[in-house]
């Protein structure tokens, strides 16, 4: 699904509404009882497997931003036989994690409530009300990370999240670098 937002914000506040989605979604699916987890900086998991992958989009004049949209992807009622095979090994759908189908008409309407209260949140909030809750349901802070930018790999330990929605790594130099957005991967599971 995709939902519009114009939030009216500096652009370097847009990643933050990644964070916003991610914790909305891990929210609804912890509700049916599940310990959704998330993964920085777009990903939603149970039990180590993706079920979740959030895109933001962002339509901004100068440095404010007219329009974001979220493109958010929930597996929900399919089989693992229905996810590709490069992918099926690290993935998930509510349906297996419940063993049963899911009503994806009264799962959305759960999110998009959820969504909402985690808008207005961030809209009438301190956002380190958000980051902190977001924390809470990290799995990748404490992790050893590999994060691949356009430009190069960062790898280390991840510490935190700034406000703004960077991963703070540290790095085996014992210094700390903050990238805003990149792939992650765990070097090692859990």
């Amino acid at each position: 699904m995709s939902v519009i937002l114009k939030p009216g914000i500096p652009l370097r506040h847009a990643s933050r509404l990644t964070l916003v989605t991610g914790l909305a979604v891990a929210n609804v699916i912890r509700n049916m009882g599940l310990d959704a987890r998330i993964k920085w900086p777009n990903d939603v998991r149970i039990n180590g497997k993706k079920v979740c992958g959030i895109l933001t989009e962002a339509k901004a004049e100068v440095d404010r931003v007219e329009y974001v949209v979220l493109g958010i992807g929930i597996n929900v009622n399919m089989d693992l036989k229905d996810i590709p095979e490069s992918f099926r090994t690290g993935s998930t759908t509510l349906k297996v994690e419940l063993g049963r189908h899911i009503k994806r008409v009264s799962f959305l309407q759960d999110f998009l409530l959820e969504l909402e209260q985690q808008y207005i949140n961030f809209k009438t909030q301190p956002f380190s009300h958000i980051l902190n809750d977001w924390l809470a349901l990290s799995d990748t802070i404490g992790r050893e990370v590999k994060v691949t930018t356009p430009s190069r790999i960062i790898e280390g330990k991840a510490v935190g999240v700034t406000p703004d929605g960077a991963l703070i790594i540290r790095k085996a130099d014992d210094t700390k670098e903050e990238i805003i957005a990149g792939r992650c991967i765990y070097v090692r599971p859990r």
